[in-house]
């Protein structure tokens, strides 16, 4: 796990800034988390992330995609419904408004469907704590084809153990003098965790209480 000191250090022998489209973009079928944690605030990660995420190269890849505020206290309800309404926004208005009909007790299958299926990028903003992250990761056991989790964090030790144990650090290319930001992310090549095959400990897919209907594959 990385100290403040430790990223920076480590950030320095890499010797090299990476762009945060590329870094999405990279080519693999496994999910990949990439966490960004600097010290221009919530703003200046949010800038940066935003660039990426609109960007034309990420919108061809990723075609099903959710930016979500980690709230607090965590409500894990309320994180998963934004996710539906989200991924339902890309597929259309009538299905976006369709949403606004649908029992609470289908968001498990409904989000299952996606994350299971398609290639998806999911932004967290402002997540603050590991224990919020362990149950987050909970809800992307089965996530597929390549998938991305951008975690937005001030804490550096929540952005290193949310990347994995094999993660490396790099400065990211700035938009200003004034924004230093650190990506942590397990370079190509290498194990991604949570790649592995592994079935849930219960059928569940997600600890919380909403999607605990769905089963593991």
């Amino acid at each position: 796990m990385f100290g403040v000191d430790d990223a920076r250090r480590a950030a320095k022998q890499d010797n090299k800034r990476v762009d945060l489209v590329k870094l999405i973009s990279e080519e693999g079928d496994n999910p990949k988390v990439i966490t960004v944690w600097g010290t221009s605030g919530d703003v200046g990660h949010a800038s940066i992330i935003r660039e990426a995420y609109e960007h034309p190269d990420v919108r061809s890849k990723f075609p099903v995609r959710a930016w979500v505020r980690v709230m607090h206290p965590f409500s894990p309800k309320s994180f998963v419904l934004s996710l539906v309404n989200q991924f339902h926004a890309t597929d259309g208005v009538e299905d976006l408004l369709e949403m606004e009909n649908t029992d609470h007790q289908n968001l498990a299958p409904e989000f299952n469907g996606y994350v299971t299926k398609e290639r998806c990028l999911i932004v967290l903003n402002d997540l603050t704590t590991i224990e919020e992250w362990d149950q987050i990761e909970k809800c992307f056991r089965n996530i597929k084809k390549g998938s991305r989790i951008v975690v937005m964090t001030g804490q550096v030790e929540v952005a290193s153990l949310c990347a994995g144990p094999e993660s490396q650090v790099s400065e990211l290319k700035q938009l200003s003098a004034d924004q230093t930001l650190y990506a942590f992310y397990v370079k190509h090549g290498h194990p991604t965790p949570g790649s592995q095959p592994r079935c849930c400990p219960t059928k569940a897919v997600c600890a919380f209480k909403i999607c605990r209907q769905a089963s593991c594959g």
